[in-house]
């Protein structure tokens, strides 16, 4: 499976696992719930995806990585109790809880939720003195004695072994208590999670015109060489916080995220080049309505690659502030929720909301007033060109911002999306975006 799939099949395996039949049974007992186990090479994103799928079905997430776990922490501390039997006092061994199962019942104490997911990373990397520990808690989901809260559903990951030397084959016995799912890199699915959580443009575009380097492991003479979807994400990361910052971002920089030397020289030249673009046309003040006569002009006469990069940073500047909005938004939603739940509602709260309620209306407008400036920069640039039809693909495939269209209105991006919608010229370029 590519990263997108394996994270359809968490998702659903929650779902199964939490549903129940009319007595408030599980419809799969809990000792049937076996885990799920993403096997992959690193930095594919299967910590990411399982996080995220916690955060979609609104149930808790606790992550650990295996290898950190001694028997100890596993189980529990053993102490001496008393206990009578037969009538007669004896001195017995018990265990403390264990670190990882107590972790779940704080993540339950704190939220108030009682379902979720626990993230076991590396389990092929366990100790063998922990070893049939896991074995147990793969079925049965208790250490020792002490049970993993009902509703909550174990997914485990792993690298294979010729990415992890200290990886170990599972047996027969283990496989049997798991469902297991093996992930393959895969840039597809990477740039539809990219396009919707803003990832940088020069990430985004730079992959588009070279996915070979998406995704590079390998041992040559002049040492190992890798280059990973999670490196890739968090670099992005990185460069717009250091632009946002107003520092410099080089090469330097990126080859502290890919460890690749031809690719950190290939792709720093490319992030040259976009940031050279950011200079010129400086698109958050166009965005924000005021257009550089200088940038209008060097449009006119720009490259067809220049021009699409520039739509590629345009779209980033409206989407990073629709998700802010759109954040904001339910942020709103669910301190209403909450107050409604509340009787009565005292005044001050009821004044704190509504002046939340008109900010978020605010951010709304506001971003989608930067689609409205966006597109009239655009069609002043270039009239009749397919950038225009770019800008709608890339905006419309974002269900934060049509969310927020849908609620406040926006008349630019009805027009482009309806030209979107009628051209074949454009059903071509959704195909390449």
């Amino acid at each position: 499976m590519n990263i997108a799939e394996a994270a359809r099949e968490v998702r659903h395996a929650v779902v199964a696992y939490l549903a129940k039949d009319e007595a408030g049974r599980p419809l799969v007992p809990r000792e049937m719930q076996r885990p799920l186990l993403i096997m992959g090479p690193p930095g594919i994103g299967k910590t990411a995806v399982c996080r995220q799928a916690a955060a979609e079905l609104h149930v808790n997430f606790c992550a650990y990585a295996m290898t950190h776990h001694t028997r100890q922490s596993a189980i529990g501390l053993p102490f001496i109790d008393e206990a009578t039997f037969g009538g007669e006092a004896h001195k017995v061994s018990r265990y403390t809880m264990s670190e990882i199962v107590a972790a779940a019942h704080d993540s339950v104490a704190a939220s108030g939720v009682a379902e979720g997911i626990l993230f076991l990373d590396e389990v092929n990397c366990v100790s063998e003195t922990l070893a049939p520990a896991m074995l147990q808690f793969l079925q049965f989901k208790t250490f020792g004695t002490h049970a993993l809260p009902d509703g909550w559903v174990v997914v485990c990951a792993a690298n294979p072994r010729q990415y992890n030397a200290a990886a170990r084959d599972f047996d027969a016995a283990t496989l049997d208590r798991l469902r297991l799912i093996e992930v393959e890199p895969d840039l597809g699915s990477w740039m539809s999670y990219a396009a919707a959580s803003g990832v940088h443009p020069a990430v985004v575009g730079y992959l588009e015109r070279r996915p070979e380097h998406f995704y590079v492991m390998r041992q040559d003479l002049d040492g190992s060489r890798t280059v990973t979807a999670r490196g890739w994400d968090d670099l992005g990361r990185a460069i717009g916080a250091y632009q946002a910052a107003g520092l410099a971002v080089g090469a330097s920089l990126v080859a502290q995220y890919l460890r690749d030397p031809d690719v950190v020289s290939d792709f720093s030249r490319y992030l040259g080049l976009v940031c050279a673009f950011e200079d010129a046309y400086h698109t958050l003040s166009i965005v924000d309505g005021d257009v550089d006569p200088d940038a209008l002009a060097r449009a006119r006469v720009a490259p067809v690659d220049e021009r699409l990069q520039v739509v590629a940073l345009l779209a980033h500047r409206i989407l990073a502030r629709a998700r802010g909005a759109f954040d904001l938004e339910q942020g709103v939603r669910n301190e209403h929720a909450r107050l409604r739940a509340t009787s009565p509602i005292p005044g001050d709260a009821r004044a704190a909301n509504n002046e939340r309620v008109r900010t978020a209306e605010a951010r709304g407008r506001a971003a989608l007033g930067a689609v409205d400036a966006a597109f009239a920069f655009v069609d002043a640039a270039w009239p009749g060109g397919d950038e225009a039809m770019v800008l709608a693909a890339r905006l419309c495939g974002d269900a934060c911002l049509m969310h927020l269209a849908a609620t406040h209105g926006s008349e630019s991006l009805v027009a482009h999306g309806a030209a979107l919608r009628f051209s074949e010229r454009a059903r071509e370029l959704v195909e390449r975006l």
